[in-house]
């Protein structure tokens, strides 16, 4: 059975990807455009990654909170 993600994970991106640009982009790189943009998409990548990685080395629990609801 292929791995799926949670239903929760896709919404954690945008404000990860705001959160990142604001907070490392702006604050404490006072960067231009491209450096905000480059910082904003790679927040906004890292929560899926995160949860490849986690899953990859703690292994998948059958939790309600992995299945999203």
């Amino acid at each position: 059975m292929p791995m799926q993600s949670p239903r929760w994970l896709p919404w954690l991106s945008p404000p990860a990807a705001i959160v990142g640009a604001w907070f490392i982009g702006v604050q404490a790189l006072n960067g231009g455009f491209w450096s905000v943009l480059f910082i904003a998409v790679i927040c906004a990548i890292l929560p899926a990654v995160g949860y490849r990685l986690a899953v990859r080395f703690y292994g998948r629990t059958d939790t309600t909170l992995g299945h999203g609801g």
